[in-house]
């Protein structure tokens, strides 16, 4: 393993420590209620730890050690907790660890975490079963682990040191079989981010249905876009869904367009792949709400789409069309470095009514010779 995953679930985002993590890892971990049952974690919990602990995790993950993850808010991004795998490569097995911010205690996020990197760590990372230990007195602990989805297997007497004494343990653990497949790579139903220099493409959730409907529901978005005139929130959320499901099949991706400073979700971009001999084509669109267009949003996005098209997808074309009276996505997509191919009549329809459209494409040579 060479690089530290990021995963997405419904309220989390999980991605790799950055030394600007620091200062928040020693806040949290000087509460000695947080690191009272942590056998790994020295108390008191001093300046510099965290920054040592946190320059070893790259090393760690590419020669097959431990994998360590941030817990992060979805919505705000603040630093919760951390989260990891520590894997025995002869045996295919790895064990679970973690700890939370006291003040997120109680809420499902260690559950909602555990599941995600279970997912991952038998979907991606090939692990055939993954345990976890935890102080009989930690009772807590063992409703995450359950609630995650492992199973009990045994109380180990005087087996762990905290703080220098001795407790008993329970032992917990799930194989890849017996891993419920709902549960399963819970973020497949959700793009990888894609970082920007003033935005972040990321995975739309459910939570996110009432900024999304507030982009989609205006009279210019109808104008410009094939949507239904009778446009709800259930509409919305039916459609976040069905992005989801595309996402999962590996045939369509929708990513939210966010502000990095703002936190914002200011629109929306995506991708699909053409079936049959032209799978190696696919569409793009992207929709940004009024209050900010035309302050290069599309554009970005849209560039970075098409990037992630090339070099992480292998596609050959990538094509777009608008519609002939909104000349502005044009300008976007020249800027995006597609080229125009010309009016297509009667591409779509609406409400029975033929729609025409100005088709502009790219393909792979195209986008090698721009970006070199």
């Amino acid at each position: 393993m060479t690089a530290l995953p990021h995963l997405d679930t419904e309220r989390l985002h999980l991605r790799p420590f950055s030394i600007e993590d620091a200062d928040e890892v020693t806040r949290m971990l000087a509460d000695g209620e947080v690191s009272r049952f942590l056998s790994r974690v020295p108390h008191p919990y001093e300046e510099g730890m965290a920054m040592e602990w946190i320059r070893t995790h790259a090393s760690d993950a590419k020669e097959g050690g431990e994998t360590a993850l941030a817990i992060t808010s979805a919505e705000t991004g603040r630093l919760m907790g951390s989260i990891g795998l520590s894997p025995e490569p002869t045996t295919r097995t790895a064990e679970l660890g973690y700890w939370l911010g006291k003040q997120w205690w109680g809420q499902g996020y260690a559950s909602e975490a555990a599941r995600a990197v279970m997912g991952w760590g038998f979907d991606e990372a090939g692990h055939a079963r993954i345990s976890s230990r935890h102080a009989v007195e930690n009772a807590a602990s063992g409703h995450v682990l359950v609630n995650a989805g492992l199973k009990p297997v045994a109380r180990l007497e005087r087996s762990m040191v905290f703080r220098g004494e001795l407790h008993d343990v329970k032992l917990l653990g799930v194989t890849a079989e017996q891993w419920p497949g709902q549960c399963r790579l819970v973020d497949r139903g959700l793009p990888p981010r894609i970082e920007g220099e003033r935005i972040l493409l990321r995975g739309l959730r459910h939570a996110d249905t009432e900024s999304m409907y507030q982009v989609h529901a205006t009279d210019e978005v109808f104008r410009n876009t094939l949507r239904e005139k009778d446009f709800t929130r259930d509409s919305m959320r039916a459609r976040i869904e069905a992005w989801h499901e595309s996402a999962a099949r590996n045939t369509g991706w929708v990513w939210g367009i966010q502000d990095r400073q703002t936190g914002e979700l200011v629109g929306n971009v995506g991708m699909s792949r053409m079936p049959g001999p032209t799978r190696n084509t696919a569409g793009t669109g992207f929709m940004i709400g009024e209050p900010w267009w035309n302050r290069g949003y599309a554009t970005e996005a849209l560039r970075l789409v098409v990037r992630h098209g090339f070099q992480e997808l292998s596609l050959h074309r990538i094509e777009g069309d608008h519609r002939p009276h909104n000349e502005a996505s044009g300008r976007v997509m020249t800027k995006a470095g597609l080229i125009r191919d010309g009016l297509v009549r009667s591409r779509f329809s609406r409400d029975g009514d033929p729609v025409d459209v100005i088709s502009y494409a790219i393909i792979r040579s195209d986008w090698e010779n721009q970006s070199s």
